[in-house]
């Protein structure tokens, strides 16, 4: 009896069948590319994270950098400026000594 049924039913058995592997499949990718997107957002999250203690550190830099006092002393560290009440004295030492470069001294004097 089991066997006649099998035979009358075929074509709707192996539809059955195929649909079944079918959401197999679908299942199966649909459960990879969630994790794949569960990865993505970790890995965003965590940059997120990383970008907001950059912009906070920047953010007490600059308003360390904010006051006048502290502007000149950068500008005169780094980018070698003075004011114009400043003079600047170059002195050269080591003049018998050929191998090596002229050092030069730089004295400040305000007035």
């Amino acid at each position: 009896m089991l066997s006649t049924y099998f035979k009358k039913h075929k074509v709707f058995l192996f539809l059955c069948l195929i649909g079944i592997i079918y959401i197999g499949f679908v299942l199966i990718n649909q459960e990879m590319k969630f994790n794949e997107l569960n990865d993505n957002a970790t890995k965003y999250q965590e940059e997120i994270l990383q970008l907001k203690d950059e912009v906070e550190m920047a953010q007490q830099e600059l308003d360390n950098i904010s006051s006048i006092d502290s502007i000149g002393r950068i500008a005169r560290e780094k980018l070698n400026m003075v004011s114009p009440t400043e003079i600047i004295y170059l002195i050269q030492t080591n003049e018998s000594n050929m191998d090596s470069d002229i050092d030069v001294e730089i004295s400040v004097d305000d007035e």
